[in-house]
């Protein structure tokens, strides 16, 4: 029989092994960088226009567009894949024709049902956005309940909908998607709760959105920092971490996004401008660094 202390020393032998396994894959594997989404970008720019101004022509040169991808049916959360985007067509049924603050029973289960259960995301996406509005203890529920559908635009549509709820669990559930613990949610995604939850924090509490602009997924790194700049011009100095990194993490788009902001909200000083531009090989972030020294790119 193992006695209990030989026993207790095996177990941290063991988890001492595969803590150093683990630390050796790690230093092994390549670094993590950057990535754009399956054609998320174009959606995200016509939801929210700055995104294209921050980002330029790096963005669109990086989004390579890809082939469409089928949105999967509705599965449990703990079995459906990560949110898909889809391709705008038109709806082939109507809703209700109008849901109002003091909606009547049936206009709501209808609502629900079809937020639940309809087989088309536009017809799941109007169904949200009209409850936005819905004044019903049945409301919030049913929204956060739709926030894992299968439609990255739908849950998007769901996401929008919650911004504009007073209740606490909407603004709980809109930071739950921004940090995407169990990376099921699309960019798409992320990139509305991003903008909604901007809107109800007070700029003294935008960690959560400060924290993303590291998040892989460069669409949802573009729109923290457009929700900085829009929220909190203050805190842009907080982007400066994002033109000294040197580990190649960050993508063009999103360093020219930190650049554009950095200098247009004067949180960059003349002294670390120039300190930057010593090592600086991205043009774009060059000519912005420059003028932000007040001296011409071509002249360093």
């Amino acid at each position: 029989m193992i006695q209990p202390a030989n026993f207790r020393l095996r177990v941290r032998e063991s988890v001492d092994l595969g803590q150093a396994i683990v630390g050796w894959l790690r230093r092994r594997l390549p670094a993590p960088v950057q990535r754009f989404g399956d054609r998320a970008l174009p959606a995200l720019i016509a939801r929210w226009p700055m995104l294209a101004v921050l980002a330029g022509a790096a963005a669109a040169d990086e989004a390579v567009p890809r082939a469409p991808l089928d949105t999967a049916r509705r599965r449990s959360a703990t079995t459906a894949p990560p949110q898909q985007g889809n391709d705008a067509a038109p709806a082939t049924r109507k809703l209700a024709a109008s849901a109002g603050p003091q909606a009547d029973e049936p206009s709501l289960r209808e609502l629900l049902a079809a937020l639940e259960r309809s087989p088309e995301w536009q017809e799941r996406a109007r169904a949200a956005a009209q409850l936005a509005s819905v004044d019903a203890p049945a409301v919030v529920p049913g929204l956060l309940r739709a926030l894992r559908d299968p439609s990255a635009d739908a849950a998007a549509a769901v996401v929008d909908a919650l911004a504009a709820r007073p209740e606490p669990a909407a603004k709980r559930a809109l930071l739950e998607v921004v940090s995407n613990g169990d990376g099921y949610f699309h960019p798409l995604t992320r990139v509305a709760a991003i903008h909604g939850v901007a809107q109800q924090l007070e700029p003294s509490d935008l960690e959560p959105v400060l924290h993303a602009v590291q998040d892989v997924s460069a669409e949802v790194s573009i729109a923290a920092i457009a929700a900085v700049t829009t929220r909190a011009p203050e805190a842009a100095q907080n982007l400066i971490h994002v033109l000294r990194d040197k580990s190649g993490f960050f993508l063009p788009a999103v360093r020219l996004a930190a650049a554009r902001v950095l200098t247009q909200t004067g949180s960059i000083p003349p002294n670390l401008a120039l300190q930057l531009l010593e090592s600086e090989a991205d043009l774009g972030v060059r000519e912005l660094l420059s003028a932000a020294t007040g001296a011409s790119s071509c002249a360093l």
